[in-house]
């Protein structure tokens, strides 16, 4: 004859292990989805981060550009360096204060490489 709590006893510890593979696996499922989304996270702060690095270097190369110009180099007033800084600038023209809103500073831009 059989015992009873023998046969139970397999059950439980079979059930046991099930339960233990199972939890195993949702904590994995878990953590690698976890990883997915910081990944992506990192990826678009670092996208972010770098576009304000490039805006910041712009920013303090054009600075750099509008320091005036040594009185020996005759290099033109600062707006007529930017084209060496920024090739799409064909010509800046500056007005003072005084002069008409109309004809107020205006750029001329290069048109984008990609409809040339």
């Amino acid at each position: 004859m059989r015992q009873p709590w023998r046969f139970s006893w397999w059950w439980v510890v079979g059930g046991a292990a099930i339960a233990l593979a199972g939890a195993a696996a949702i904590a994995r499922q878990s953590l690698e989805q976890q990883r997915a989304l910081f990944e992506t996270d990192a990826r678009i702060v670092h996208r972010l981060l770098s576009q304000q690095v490039v805006q910041h270097d712009a920013i303090l190369a054009t600075l750099a550009l509008l320091q005036p110009a040594p009185v020996a180099s005759r290099t033109g007033s600062p707006e007529q360096r930017l084209p060496a800084l920024y090739p799409r600038i064909l010509s800046v023209q500056r007005s003072d204060a005084a002069t008409a809103r109309s004809a107020a500073g205006s750029l001329i831009l290069r048109p984008p490489a990609t409809l040339r």
